[in-house]
């Protein structure tokens, strides 16, 4: 046998994409929903998923937005050990009310501040200068600002955030 008679039908093989690492088992669910509910949208790394912009990366693109899912865990995001032990001292103090109103207000807080930040990269970009940011600080931020404004039948939010959460559960994660 020759080998051009071994080579046929080898032209039409596609070679399979190395697999996706995600760095969250929330940014993986997150994906599997926008495959689910945005027509067209496909998780492809560098293209769609974790946009490479200077040094950095920016989680998703869909229908031309830059959208980051970044969840404000307060605890992690005070870098000095002082503020963090004085945020939990001052929080065990406080009714239910007040420990609502101060966690709201930082998540606020710590929320802009990233925006401002990621926002900076994606203003220094020649490539996605321009484009809109969206910075999702809460899963009602994901379906309001995402998946309703790319979705033409978006699910009810319950439904979302049900499959979201049951696939974060699912997900088994590697990184």
């Amino acid at each position: 046998m020759k080998f051009e008679d071994r080579r046929e039908g080898l032209d039409d093989l596609k070679v399979p994409d190395k697999p996706i690492r995600y760095a969250s088992r929330s940014e993986e669910a997150l994906a599997r929903l926008f495959e689910k509910y945005i027509p067209g949208w496909q998780c492809r790394e560098g293209v769609t998923f974790q946009i490479p912009i200077g040094n950095k990366t920016i989680d998703f693109e869909v229908g031309g937005d830059l959208v980051e899912y970044h969840p404000i865990m307060i605890n992690r995001e005070l870098k000095s050990s002082r503020a963090n032990s004085l945020f939990r001292s001052m929080y065990k103090r406080l009714s239910r009310f007040e420990r609502e109103q101060l966690v709201e207000l930082l998540t606020n807080e710590l929320g802009a501040q990233y925006e401002h930040r990621r926002g900076q990269i994606v203003a220094l970009s020649e490539q996605h200068r321009g484009k809109d940011l969206i910075v999702c600080v809460t899963l009602w931020d994901v379906y309001r600002d995402v998946i309703r404004r790319h979705s033409p039948e978006p699910p009810p939010f319950q439904k979302f955030k049900s499959e979201f959460y049951s696939d974060v559960k699912r997900i088994r994660y590697t990184g």
